[in-house]
């Protein structure tokens, strides 16, 4: 399906006055771009320890908006935005639609500056959003885990064609070396495997797992700790994630993985505020405890790990930018004992024991 993309040209000042416009005429689902720096709070709730490098805010926005191309009627389940809603009251066609939005700012224009408000057209499809992506997910190897994209096949003796920075290595176990194959969907889902910081989180696992332990994998993304744990031979994993799209897209990707539905579970919730979810997962029951979330998540999550392991659990966390490396083994040695910190570029890996 085709798609024309619409941007207004317009002030800051201007950006919520344009977007209850455009929502009064049904067009919800809207893109804002402009360079008003992050606020504090804004960081906290985003988690972000990396910010974006924005040029100097100039006062200028850009609200952009989806209509499907044609002359003919939106599709009633979308309601002119791309947005599914229940049982629109009216439809525009696109045309329609565009006239109504131009009347919204000429009416706008009249008693606030909306700066230049020109409307910039540009096309795109589906397919763009949904699967543009993916040719940039190849099989590659971390450890003796290669992780292949569930839509790339297997050579005919099993083995995986790897490529990028994995090219040169045959695809073939070495001698002495198992190697293991995971495959992953991620959707929506956080998670391919690439980044440092799981890389970190599976050298750790590959270090410290035994077969039959109990895995906690807390912030479980597409589920790839998971699936690592249990091809190392975990004997139950418990998941978990905030977000419900991770959450179902972790369970499909255990389940593409062969890993046993009574092996494990995957929750929506949060570790550190929701102690029923804690005793769901089993208090003082875990070997492992992995976390692959940021620093401002592990700081608070340190304090409750331990009431979840075992004497002598493992606790493995990353996503740790070296900048907060100190503030987070702080913190993390008021609840268990540091006894490994590794570095990948400019990523750290805290690795404690429960004494």
């Amino acid at each position: 399906m085709e798609w024309n993309k619409y941007t207004i040209k317009t002030l800051t000042t201007a950006e919520d006055a344009i977007s209850g416009m455009l929502a009064g005429l049904g067009i919800y689902g809207v893109e804002i771009e402009d360079n008003i720096p992050l606020s504090e709070e804004d960081k906290k709730t985003m988690f972000i320890d990396i910010l974006p490098e924005l040029p100097p805010d100039d006062g200028t926005a850009y609200i952009s908006f989806y209509l499907q191309a044609g002359d003919g009627d939106v599709d009633p389940s979308l309601n002119n935005s791309g947005i599914g809603i229940e049982e629109p009251e009216s439809l525009m066609d696109e045309a329609e639609t565009l006239e109504a939005v131009r009347a919204g700012l000429a009416d706008l224009s009249a008693f606030m500056d909306i700066g230049e408000g020109r409307i910039i057209t540009s096309t795109t499809r589906d397919e763009d959003w949904i699967n543009n992506w993916k040719e940039f997910f190849k099989p590659f190897e971390v450890e003796n885990v290669v992780i292949k994209p569930t839509w790339e096949s297997l050579e005919k003796d099993g083995t995986v064609s790897l490529s990028g920075d994995d090219a040169g290595i045959s695809g073939k176990d070495a001698p002495g070396k198992k190697r293991i194959v995971v495959e992953i969907d991620p959707g929506t889902a956080f998670g391919t495997g690439r980044h440092e910081t799981t890389r970190l989180c599976i050298m750790a696992l590959r270090k410290y797992m035994k077969t039959g332990m109990r895995v906690l994998d807390a912030g479980t993304g597409s589920g790839i700790l998971s699936i690592v744990a249990a091809k190392y031979g975990a004997g139950f994993i418990f998941g978990t994630d905030i977000d419900p799209i991770a959450v179902g897209a972790a369970g499909e990707n255990l389940r593409t993985n062969k890993v046993k539905e009574d092996s494990f579970t995957i929750e929506e919730g949060n570790l550190i505020e929701d102690r029923a979810l804690r005793e769901r997962a089993g208090l003082e029951s875990f070997d492992i405890v992995v976390a692959n979330i940021l620093a401002d998540v592990i700081i608070p999550l340190s304090s409750v790990i331990p009431s979840l392991m075992k004497k002598g659990g493992i606790f493995i966390s990353s996503g740790i930018i070296e900048g907060r490396e100190e503030e987070v083994r702080k913190e993390v040695e008021k609840h268990l004992k540091v006894i490994d910190v590794v570095h990948m570029n400019e990523w750290v890996s805290v690795v404690a024991e429960k004494i």
